[in-house]
Parts: C-alpha cells; sequence; structure tokens
C-alpha cells in the first residue's frame, strides 16, 4: 500500500531540489529544459510517425505523419541546436513584452478617455497602464535576463511549494485512503 506520508515528502524534496536548481542556476535550468523538450518531441514525434505508418484504415494518416515529421525534426534541432529553443523563447518574450505595451497604451487611454470616472479611479487605470508599459520595455529590452529572472522566481515558488509538502508529509496522519463514491443516502440536504 502507497504511504501518503511517504508520497508528500519525496514529492516535496523533488519539488524543493528542482526549485533551488532553478534558483540558483537559471541558465543551466533553461538549457535542461530545452533539451529535455527536445526529447520529448522527438520521442512523440517518432511514436506519431509509427502510428501514421501503423494504421493503414486511419482516414487522417498524412496528415499525421506530415506533423509527426515536423515534430521530429524540431526535436532533432533542439538537441543539436538548443541555442534555437533560447532564440524561440527571447522572441516569444518579445512578443509578451510588445502586447503588454500595447495593453498598458490602452489602459491609459481609457483611463484619459473615460471622464464619468471618479478620479480614484481614473488614477488606478493610468498607474496600471504605466506599469504594464513598463513591464513590457523590460521584457522587450532584457528578453534573456527576463528569461533568467522568470525562471528565479519559479524556482522560489516551487521551492516554497515543495516545502509545504515536506510539512504536510509529516503533519499527515497515517490511514487508509477512503473511497471517493459515496452513499446516496449520505448526500447533503439542499438548501
Amino acid at each position: 500500500m502507497l504511504k501518503i506520508k511517504a508520497f508528500f515528502r519525496i514529492n516535496g524534496i523533488i519539488l524543493m531540489l528542482l526549485g533551488l536548481f532553478l534558483f540558483f542556476q537559471p541558465e543551466l535550468a533553461l538549457r535542461v529544459v530545452i533539451i529535455i523538450f527536445g526529447i520529448e518531441l522527438l520521442l512523440s514525434g517518432s511514436a506519431g510517425m509509427a502510428i501514421a505508418r501503423l494504421q493503414k484504415d486511419y482516414s487522417y494518416r498524412g496528415i499525421l505523419f506530415f506533423g509527426s515529421v515536423v515534430q521530429t525534426g524540431f526535436g532533432l534541432l533542439l538537441l543539436v541546436i538548443p541555442q534555437l529553443g533560447e532564440l524561440l523563447m527571447k522572441i516569444l518574450i518579445i512578443l509578451l513584452g510588445i502586447a503588454s505595451i500595447a495593453k498598458g497604451a490602452l489602459t491609459i487611454f481609457d483611463g484619459f478617455k473615460a471622464r464619468d470616472m471618479q478620479i480614484g479611479t481614473r488614477r488606478v487605470l493610468l498607474f496600471m497602464g504605466g506599469v504594464a508599459i513598463l513591464f513590457g520595455i523590460f521584457l522587450v529590452s532584457y528578453s534573456f535576463l527576463s528569461l533568467l529572472f522568470f525562471n528565479i522566481i519559479l524556482g522560489v515558488a516551487i521551492t516554497i511549494f515543495g516545502i509545504g509538502l515536506i510539512i504536510s508529509g509529516f503533519q499527515l496522519k497515517e490511514g487508509e485512503v477512503k473511497s471517493i463514491e459515496s452513499d446516496p443516502s449520505e448526500s447533503l440536504p439542499i438548501a
């Protein structure tokens, strides 16, 4: 029987170690994630090609095979040239920065346009729009730095979650896991 306490403790330790790795080695963690993603694309693309070849009666066989070839090729490309993954992530961050700048500009425009709002609400709109524009400028200007900063924040969050799981593993009382199924006679009364 699976011990719930041990399950929580082991998962908490794994998450805490992963979070510390992301926090202390964000650049290396990014490269490891890109390599793992490349392996996953390679394996799932290969499986898709095998399924497309074996399933003769599947009506979308050609599309599945073509998509799997592209996916396998992209996975190989990420494994051979991991910097490509970093470049694509930088491009994604730049696009998010541009979207943040546009959203901030629209929010500021709404703040100036809405004359019937209370002055406090208008100030909040102007402030939030300004913050969104500054955040977007930071993302566009420092795409790699913001990616590393994201890894560090994610590392802190995962470490805290892992510590919480470890604490939960020590606080849980050992017992049998009860079934989720319920007896209809024990249903809650409708208010």
